[in-house]
């Protein structure tokens, strides 16, 4: 299979496209606003086919986000990877720019694996197994990842949706509630405490607020009876709910200044998940996963006609 085939999902309110091998990542994601399509997650241009990175959401496991120093303990043993960024972490798992197999496809359904033990100089210390499904079912979009332990030892384990939105273009501005009421105090992607805390007045989106123009970059914990983020297109009328299972217990918030988009990250983990929770942070999210035991979660985008 080519590196850029495109998978087609559509039904009649959802377009997705399904890159199989850049990580089960998307190409793009459309909805149906009267007669035209319209997108609510950030294109991903042709050229980029093979750059997770400039995608329109890509998946995060088997951690999500940063390691400080692409280094941990676990058990007592210490854990050095090998793929450290320019900023100095090992970030996003190791399975985003990778191959994926597709198991099974229809026109609103796709299914896809991915093992570890088939890719070579994979950075991370053991093997394991992952599926994601993409399926529309009338107005929601849904996503679920599995993650198995496939390796005779325990391992860490973390996982997350990483999917970019539009802001401005076509929709205009967005309003955004996010029902958490605490967050980690980051500094360059990391905690800098080893518990959450409050929300300070600048980061308090429960109610609901227009995003602005601040840039974020934060961790979202706390929630709130596990109700959906809402996202907000007043100008087009247009609302899409983010769903996500109790074991995505963090919102990841990112939203550079000035540029066209922004990102709502259902995580299961902290950044540094797998050092806080080393250090006895309970919130952290982080799961141990035994030989052979799986964990799996959804969560979905529901599109919501305002009137």
């Amino acid at each position: 299979m080519s590196s850029t085939q495109l998978y087609h999902l559509e039904n009649d309110f959802w377009q997705v496209g399904v890159l199989p091998g850049i990580g089960a990542s998307l190409a793009y994601g459309r909805v149906r606003l009267g007669d035209e399509w319209v997108h609510v997650l950030r294109p991903t241009d042709a050229a980029d086919y093979r750059n997770a990175s400039a995608t329109s959401a890509f998946l995060m496991l088997p951690w999500s986000n940063r390691i400080r120093d692409g280094r941990f303990t676990f058990r007592g043993a210490s854990v050095q990877l090998n793929d450290i960024q320019a900023d100095g972490t090992a970030r996003h798992g190791v399975a985003r720019g990778r191959h994926w197999q597709v198991a099974y496809a229809t026109d609103a359904f796709i299914r896809l694996k991915f093992n570890s033990a088939q890719h070579e100089a994979l950075d991370f210390p053991w093997r394991f197994q992952a599926e994601v499904i993409y399926q529309l079912d009338a107005h929601d979009f849904m996503v679920t990842i599995k993650l198995r332990n496939s390796d005779d030892s325990a391992f860490p384990a973390g996982f997350g949706w990483h999917p970019y939105f539009v802001r401005g273009r076509e929709l205009g501005d967005v309003e955004l509630r996010l029902p958490c009421e605490l967050n980690y105090d980051l500094e360059s992607g990391l905690p800098t405490s080893a518990a959450p805390q409050a929300l300070p007045e600048a980061l308090d989106f429960r109610r609901g607020r227009p995003l602005g123009e601040a840039s974020l970059d934060d961790v979202f914990s706390g929630r709130i009876d596990h109700a959906p983020a809402l996202i907000r297109y007043s100008a087009r009328r247009l609302r899409l709910d983010c769903y996500a299972e109790a074991l995505f217990r963090h919102f990841v918030l990112f939203a550079p200044r000035d540029q066209a988009h922004f990102a709502l990250e259902p995580v299961t983990m902290v950044n540094d998940g797998f050092n806080m929770h080393e250090a006895g942070d309970d919130n952290s999210g982080v799961f141990v996963l035994e030989s052979g035991e799986q964990r799996h979660a959804s969560a979905f985008l529901r599109l919501q006609l305002e009137d």
